[in-house]
């Protein structure tokens, strides 16, 4: 199948979630969906970024459901307790900056800071997580999926 977003093309649903992630979802009009129909849209769009393997276990659209309800759901408090606790994020220097390392998307040449923790979940919504994989674990892959569905909630 061929997917069209305002006339781009894309081959395959892959594809078609980055570009979403990136640029965001345009709805002509806004009545289309609800609020929960939007957040489950948003959410599918962000779980592009999910790892193909989880606990030993293929990830995919069938299997999905039935692993990932053993995901705690995170507020924003638990994800930032997670990133310094797995990933070596930290809070840096007098202006409060967090520093994320396994986020390496940005443009700007301090790519790894940001100003607050809803510009971190912003990033990781749109970007994913990288630099992850290196001490590989069932625990790790636990606490970077936890952190994708926390970022998939990004308004």
């Amino acid at each position: 199948s061929v997917y069209s977003v305002n006339r781009q093309r894309f081959v395959t649903t892959d594809e078609l979630q980055l570009h979403l992630c990136r640029n965001g979802i345009e709805i002509q009009n806004e009545h289309i969906l609800d609020e929960d129909e939007r957040q489950i849209l948003t959410r599918w769009i962000s779980l592009v970024h999910l790892p193909t393997r989880f606990n030993d276990s293929s990830l995919n659209y069938k299997s999905s459901l039935s692993l990932l309800p053993k995901v705690p759901i995170l507020d924003s408090e638990g994800a930032w307790s997670i990133l310094c606790r797995d990933f070596e994020c930290r809070v840096v220097d007098e202006h409060r900056k967090y520093c994320v390392p396994c986020v390496t998307r940005r443009k700007r040449e301090d790519y790894r800071n940001f100003d607050s923790l809803d510009d971190v979940r912003k990033q990781i919504y749109m970007y994913g997580m990288e630099g992850v994989g290196i001490h590989k674990s069932n625990l790790l892959e636990l606490s970077q999926v936890a952190i994708l569905l926390w970022a998939s909630l990004y308004k």
